[in-house]
Order: C-alpha cells, then structure tokens, then sequence
C-alpha cells in the first residue's frame, strides 16, 4: 500500500511558497521531498506537492497499487473526485461562473497521472490531526 501526504502553503504577503511530501509504503516513511516557490499562490503549492509525489511515483515498480494521496486542499479533491477538471477540459477551460480556469496547466498535469497511476485522492483536515509522520528523516531509495 502507498500512501502520500501533501501540502503546499504561501504566505500572501510575500507570494513566497512552498510544498512537501512525505511517501509512505507498507508504514513506513519511504521518500519524502520539499522545496520553495517564488511569485506563487497557495493553491499552486498544494498542487505542487501532489504532482511531485506523483512524478516520483511515476518511475517505481509500485504503482500497479492503489496510491492513495491525502491532502487538506478541497480544491485539488474536489477538482478530481467531483470531476470539476473534465468539465473545464471539455469547456476549452471555462469555469461555470464563464470565468478562465486557473491553474489550468497544473490541473492537466495531476489529472493525467491520477489517471495513470490509479490514485485516490482523500482530504485530511487542515493541520492533519491524527495523522502520524515518522520521526525520522526518510532513507532517499533510488530504487522504489
């Protein structure tokens, strides 16, 4: 079993953000990884964390399993499991407001590869209560 914890936040003051992940497989703290964006939004970070986790699960042997991504960002569930991101692709990008969907090259970067690798996405509420990390730094594996 993989399962992937996300988050993303940006201070709004700065537009200074940034994103992590952590992978577990089996229970145990598998890969992790972070990093820090400039001139960014919160939604974008929150994306951020999800698309790397998922890039990095692209190449490893396990992703014939069910891959479970859990995040607190209701936008990035919502826009998978209630399939906002099929309408606005068949749309040519329109929300229903008749507004230009945001962040469009990032929702069709994560949609093809929660298609691709079997992904469920979960939302854990916001400061993931519940949710035990390692206490320890991951061992980088070059190999999933």
């Amino acid at each position: 079993m993989i399962e992937i914890y996300t988050d993303g936040a940006c201070n709004q003051k700065t537009n200074v953000g940034g994103w992590a992940y952590c992978i577990h497989r089996d229970g145990e703290l598998f890969y992790e990884d972070s990093g820090r964006v400039e001139n960014t939004t919160n939604n974008k970070m929150e994306m951020t964390a999800a698309i790397c986790a998922l890039r990095y699960m692209r190449g490893c042997p396990a992703r014939s399993d069910i891959i479970s991504t859990n995040t607190d960002s209701s936008y990035m569930v919502n826009g998978i499991n209630e399939g906002w991101v099929y309408k606005w692709r068949e749309n040519g990008w329109i929300s229903s407001k008749k507004s230009p969907v945001l962040n469009q090259n990032f929702w069709n970067e994560l949609q093809d590869l929660v298609v691709e690798l079997n992904v469920e996405m979960k939302r854990i509420l916001r400061s993931h209560p519940g949710i035990k990390y390692a206490d320890k730094k991951a061992k980088v594996h070059t190999k999933c």
